[in-house]
């Protein structure tokens, strides 16, 4: 079988898998989530290996942290939510390791601009869930820090190469903007899952986005 028909079915499995999970959110039914959460970032990891020659080290090291985060998030007790968000802060790590080698010249005025619009979400996202954190303040808003660090990058990034493939990475990040701040004033603020299947679907878009960057940026991507 040829690799573009690969991709293909790849692509449509990860709707798939998308699409059922949310089905799972809408009615209640955790056996749902538990079959077709935990394949979402997996199903990505398959797409990259089959799109990819050179594979990148750091890229599925950070979707392995992306797979244990998403499983830990099934049980809703307290401390596998912290747990879970340890391993999305290490996935996000990853990432700006991923970005910053991909940066040759660094200019901070320019680098602090970048960061200006991510931070001020997440200062007004933090100033509306504040007062219901209670001990989950500290975690979460050193996890916020990272993941406005990693947008401001890409966002530095796309300023300085001004590409479709810098431009995929920053909606990537973006819509994980997105998906923490909505998943933040769901779980501190709202006192039912009204969000649950945006969040999921902004989730599921920027891993998938930040998925298509990469093997865009590789020299040896297969093309279909």
């Amino acid at each position: 079988m040829k690799r573009p028909i690969w991709t293909k079915a790849i692509v449509v499995l990860f709707l798939l898998i998308v699409t059922m999970d949310s089905v799972g959110i809408i009615f209640e039914d955790m056996t749902w989530r538990y079959i077709f959460k935990p394949l979402i970032t997996p199903t990505l990891l398959a797409l990259y290996f089959v799109k990819t020659s050179k594979v990148n080290k750091f890229y599925v090291v950070a979707l392995c942290f992306a797979i244990i985060a998403d499983a830990l998030l099934l049980n809703s007790s307290n401390e596998f939510f912290v747990l879970a968000v340890g391993f999305f802060l290490l996935m996000h790590l990853t990432y700006i390791v991923i970005v910053t080698n991909d940066i040759r010249h660094y200019r901070m005025k320019s680098l602090s601009l970048a960061a200006i619009p991510f931070f001020g979400v997440f200062v007004t996202v933090i100033f509306l869930v504040f007062h219901n954190m209670n001990l989950f303040l500290w975690p979460i808003v050193i996890y916020g820090i990272v993941v406005c660090a990693f947008s401001a990058l890409t966002f530095y990034n796309y300023l300085e190469k001004k590409t479709d493939t810098s431009l995929v990475l920053l909606f990537g990040s973006f819509f994980f903007i997105i998906s923490n701040s909505m998943s933040a004033i769901e779980k501190f603020l709202l006192e039912k899952n009204d969000l649950a299947v945006a969040i999921m679907f902004t989730y599921s878009l920027a891993q998938f986005l930040i998925c298509v960057h990469m093997i865009r940026k590789s020299k040896d991507a297969y093309i279909s």
